[in-house]
């Protein structure tokens, strides 16, 4: 999978082994619907739309998933 170059390249550096190996089968990936909201909202906020969108079809593959409140709120938490 490419992904078209981002504001943030160092970012993409971080994770691009693990959509490797992700795509190879060796590792699943889901992430809840509160962090694909975060992740699709820094190229909206930049004006990029097209990247949004293009962010949001790669991630579909991986299981999008509901969060418990009772996970929301620990997660609230821990990051303040």
């Amino acid at each position: 999978m490419h992904l078209p170059a981002e504001p943030r390249p160092q970012m993409a550096d971080r994770f691009a082994g693990l959509f490797e190996v992700a795509v190879k089968g060796s590792l699943g990936i889901a992430l809840c619907t509160v962090r694909l909201a975060e992740v699709l909202s820094g190229p909206h906020k930049a004006g990029h739309t097209a990247l949004a969108k293009h962010f949001e079809k790669a991630l579909y593959w991986c299981g999008v998933e509901q969060v418990p409140v009772s996970i929301a709120t620990l997660t609230a938490r821990l990051r303040a």
